[in-house]
Formats: C-alpha cells, sequence, structure tokens
C-alpha cells in the first residue's frame, strides 16, 4: 500500500506564523509536523509515499528531500487547483494508479498504532475507511473538522458542519484508506458554501453507492493544527511523554525537576531553574538565574538571557530573549528578538478567554491561558508589554516601551 500526504494548503488560519512557511512544517517537538507524519508511516512498513504540494511547496521539498533519511521514497505533486481535498487526491491519479491508498491531512498528528489499525479494518473490510475520533460537543470546531454521522454498522452517512447531537459526537480526523473506486467520484464531489471539494464529501457520494465504513476511536491524541494556540496543545502532548535525555552541559547550581530532554551543544548556565517536562534543543543557552517553567519547547541555535522567565511556550529556531524577560504561553516564530525587559502575560485581567485576531475577524480560543502569538523575524523592544492574544507579524518592528494588543502588522 501507498500513502499519500496533503500538503498544498496554506493554513491561513494560523496566521501570521503560515505567512512564511507552510503550517505542515510548524514544530512540534523542535520536528515539523509532515517530518513526524512520515516517520509514522514507514514504521508501519509503508516505502512508496506521495506529498501534495503547492503553497511555498519548495521549503517542504528541501525540508524532506528523497526521504531517504526516513525511510521512504518520496513523490511530490503539484496540486495546482487547491480548491478543496478532494481536487487533491485526484490530482495525484498517476501515483495512487489502481491500489488502495492511506491518505493523511498533513496537518494532523496520529501515531502508527492508529494508522496500523485503519489499515487492518480495510484489510478485513476491503470497503474504504475513514478515522473518526470521539470529542465533547463543546470542543468540535466543525468549521475544520466536519462531524460524521454513520449508522449501527459504522457506514458512513453524511458529514455536517452543523451539528446534529448522538449518543456520540464524532469528527473526521483527516486519515483514511481509499480504494480505486473513488475516482468515479471525485470529479463528482459537490463543492461547499467556500467553493472547496473535500474529500469526505468525495465519501459520503460514494458511501450511496457501496459501504465506507467508520473507525471511531477517542480523543487525546489527535492534533489538528487549525488555528496557532493548536501548536501549543500539540506540543504539550508529546511532551507528556518525553524521557530524561541529558547530552548537553549543566553548569553547577543548576536545579532540574522532573522530566527533560537536553540536546548536544546546548548549556544551561549555573543558577537556572528548569521545571519539566521541557524539551531544549541542540545549541541552546539557557542564561544564568533564568527559569524555564513547565510545557516549554526551545528548538535550535535559541539564546535566553539571563534572570528571564518563561513557561507554556514555543520557542522556534534562532530566537534571542535577552534578560528580565517574562513570557508565558506564547509561541515565538524562529529568529524573534526580544530585547531586555519584555513582558508577555497569558491571562486576562477580566478572566474572560482569550480573543485572538485571526485573518481580520475575532476568534475565541476558549483559553483562559495564552499569551501572544509573534511570527518569523519580529523584534520587540526593551521594557515593552504584550497583551494576552496579541499577534505580531512577520519582521515586524515594536518600538521600544510599546503596549501591544490585537494585531501588530509589519508597517504599524
Amino acid at each position: 500500500m501507498k500513502a499519500l500526504i496533503l500538503a498544498a494548503g496554506r493554513g491561513s488560519d494560523l496566521n501570521p506564523l503560515t505567512q512564511v512557511k507552510p503550517k505542515h512544517l510548524l514544530p512540534i517537538l523542535n520536528k515539523p509536523i509532515i517530518v513526524r507524519l512520515i516517520e509514522e508511516v514507514a514504521k508501519i512498513g509503508i516505502k512508496e509515499v506521495g506529498v501534495v504540494v503547492h503553497y511555498k511547496k519548495d521549503l517542504i521539498t528541501n525540508t524532506i528531500g528523497t526521504g531517504k533519511e526516513l525511510g521512504v521514497e518520496i513523490t511530490y505533486i503539484d496540486q495546482r487547483n487547491t480548491n478543496g481535498t478532494a481536487i487533491a487526491v485526484y490530482e495525484a491519479r498517476d501515483f495512487i494508479k489502481e491500489s488502495p491508498v492511506l491518505v493523511l491531512h498533513g496537518d494532523i498528528t496520529v501515531d502508527a498504532e492508529k494508522i496500523s489499525r485503519v489499515i487492518k479494518e480495510y484489510e478485513r473490510e476491503q470497503h474504504p475507511i475513514v478515522l473518526g475520533v470521539e470529542v465533547p460537543p463543546s470542543e468540535a470546531d466543525l468549521q475544520t473538522q466536519p462531524q460524521i454521522i454513520f449508522d449501527e454498522d459504522r457506514v458512513l452517512r453524511k458529514s455536517s458542519r452543523v451539528p446534529i447531537y448522538m449518543s456520540r459526537f464524532v469528527v473526521n480526523t483527516g486519515v483514511y484508506v481509499l480504494t480505486p473506486e473513488v475516482f468515479k467520484y471525485l470529479p463528482k464531489t459537490p463543492p461547499t458554501i467556500k467553493g472547496k471539494r473535500e474529500l469526505i464529501k468525495t465519501l459520503e457520494l460514494m458511501s450511496m453507492d457501496r459501504p465506507v465504513k467508520v473507525i471511531v476511536v477517542e480523543g487525546g491524541w489527535w492534533y489538528n493544527l487549525n488555528y496557532p494556540w493548536d501548536l501549543l496543545d500539540a506540543n504539550k502532548h508529546f511532551l507528556r511523554s518525553i524521557e530524561t535525555y541529558i547530552v548537553g552541559s549543566v553548569e553547577q547550581g543548576v536545579l532540574i525537576e522532573g522530566k527533560i530532554v537536553l540536546m548536544e551543544d546546548s548549556v544551561i548556565e549555573s543558577g537556572a531553574t528548569i521545571i519539566g517536562p521541557v524539551y531544549i534543543g541542540r545549541n541552546v543557552v539557557i542564561g544564568s538565574n533564568t527559569v524555564i517553567g513547565p510545557y516549554t519547547v526551545i528548538c535550535d541555535d535559541v539564546k535566553i538571557g539571563p534572570l528571564t522567565f518563561i513557561s507554556g511556550s514555543l520557542l522556534m529556531s534562532r530566537c534571542i530573549v535577552n534578560s528580565h524577560c517574562s513570557i508565558f504561553d506564547t509561541i515565538l516564530g524562529e529568529e524573534v528578538y526580544l530585547e531586555s525587559g519584555v513582558m508577555i502575560p497569558a491571562t486576562s485581567i477580566t478572566g474572560d478567554t482569550i480573543k485572538v485576531v485571526v485573518n481580520d475577524r475575532i476568534v475565541d480560543s476558549r483559553r483562559e491561558h495564552l499569551g501572544a502569538i509573534i511570527a518569523d523575524g519580529a523584534k520587540i523592544g526593551a521594557n515593552s508589554s504584550v497583551s494576552p492574544g496579541a499577534v505580531i507579524e512577520p519582521k515586524a518592528i515594536v518600538p521600544m516601551g510599546s503596549r501591544v494588543s490585537g494585531i501588530f502588522r509589519l508597517r504599524s
């Protein structure tokens, strides 16, 4: 069986992070999400992997290459018409040919055990398979993961972006096994209100003629990157399963509590405190008397000055955070530069959930704790304060002593 990973989209609701890179390259524990996905596919013995690309495709092809280092052979398919996942699969027909294929959305986390379960179900049933996850209705975002409705024989009946309350509330995970017959239905897929032709609608159409089976698993393992804060949740999930691994340098007087990963050529200077779970990548410097709190991921080549406090945050590669900063539940993109004394709290003074401007609309994050989302190359001047839920666009320069809320654009 071959695998097909759909990675053509931009992920505009992940702005400003995806203004400079595809969402599939955002990191989970210092590794691009699409690389993690390919590694899980390789674990179950699949060797031929197609990757559908379009938006900033060179960044993806340069990251993955031929796939040899990941134990697979990669074929790239350019999706010229990006109006939906059904079109993506149809444009990969020369790669898929006449064999069943495992299809995965490229912005999800799924492990080899779940993938193997889907394939075994296909081998037993010999019908197309959709993997669903059971979630509380209050946690579902049906605009990004439609609800799937099925009968007592687990046969798909419909998908819906309007909640239909049933004994089990199940949403589509973006994991499928498809049979070659799907190509008869892909061109007939009706468009959504937004003009997209989605694969789940293709399977809904197909199920009128032959069974399309649904497998349902409980949640807690699957994350779909819809909004920037989903990246914090996905990293937090993976941090829970780390084991202590220290190959970098730990100076005298450092206090370590809980599990941490400290990769090679990294240094934790004297007097620092690390409270796990924490992941620290390669060639990182943690300054003296700095505190790194739990559920923090620090990617490669990051420099953190002394007397700084960071907790629950993601710092992507080549960030520089100077002394006396305080950062909570925040995402720093690559090469973000924070001068001394920058404060980024994560709690609203009213105690409400944090609202974020996403594509010029206000979105409720449903989180009581969320700091800022600061995109690649932004610079924050000394003694500035950035409000919870604030968004700072790529390469924006925030003057010294600023108070930032809402969205701060490059030319603000």
